[in-house]
């Protein structure tokens, strides 16, 4: 005898997006007459079991604290910049933390999900993005004891920066799109709009920053980009960990509703 399962939480149609919430499985959308069982089915692949929902907890609570340390490390470097304090220390300290709980939830966030070629990709990016930052921080320790070139050492900074930023870039796009799919599974599409609207934020600035790291251009349009793309990236991380609370207490307020 099968077992008829009704959903206790805010499920979205597979076909046209509509909250099947208290229908069996067994029933078809009112609106389009997709099967109801499709559609928990998918958000189960998306979520996973109950572990894995706290796996997919615990990787966005990561990355929403390595937003925050990249939010915060901006907001040092301008206290270092206009006050002239010697918090350098400080600073990579923070990236280092930042981008270490990106790259675990870089990996956590696939919780439940077959591994494919996307989140490998995923991984493989955040992965670099670390490298190039702990190479980075190697390079200004090694030079700050050893004393060596200026120019090698600047060149050596700018290919980290410029592999670590491609990396961030892919890395950003794929993540903000599981967490879109996720949003909308959950019947949060105006959540699932707004991490849409996080990603074209996200990698126009970062692309913005590559391009003006390759000074490829003029200096006064690469000033102009720099200006341009520092303030629309900020806004992109800001946002983001605005989107990862939000996704974060849905997540959570799904799992007590289904308990």
């Amino acid at each position: 005898m099968e077992t008829t399962t009704v959903p206790e939480t805010d499920v979205a149609c597979l076909g046209c997006g509509y909250n099947v919430r208290g229908l069996a499985d067994e029933a078809t959308c009112p609106e389009c007459g997709t099967s109801i069982g499709e559609s928990i089915a998918m958000m189960e692949r998306l979520l996973g079991d109950r572990a894995s929902r706290n796996k997919l907890g615990r990787a966005i609570t990561c990355l929403a604290i390595s937003l925050g340390c990249t939010c915060f490390t901006w907001l040092v470097l301008w206290f270092t910049l206009t006050g002239n304090a010697n918090i350098w220390p400080l600073i990579a300290g923070v990236v280092l933390t930042g981008n270490i709980l990106w790259w675990v939830g870089s990996h956590g966030v696939w919780s439940g999900q077959t591994q494919t070629r996307i989140s490998r990709v995923t991984g493989i990016a955040a992965g670099v993005n670390l490298v190039m930052v702990l190479s980075i921080i190697a390079f200004v320790v090694l030079n700050y004891f050893y004393e060596a070139g200026d120019d090698r050492l600047g060149v050596l900074v700018m290919i980290c920066s410029q592999t670590g930023l491609v990396c961030r870039a892919i890395g950003t796009w794929l993540l903000v799109e599981r967490f879109k799919s996720i949003a909308t599974a959950m019947f949060r599409p105006k959540l699932g709009k707004y991490f849409s609207a996080v990603r074209r934020l996200a990698v126009v600035g970062l692309v913005g920053l590559i391009v003006a790291l390759f000074g490829v251009l003029d200096f006064y349009y690469l000033l102009v980009l720099l200006l341009a793309a520092f303030p629309i990236t900020a806004i992109a991380t800001i946002m983001g960990l605005v989107g990862l609370i939000l996704l974060r207490a849905q997540l959570k307020k799904n799992q007590a509703a289904s308990r």
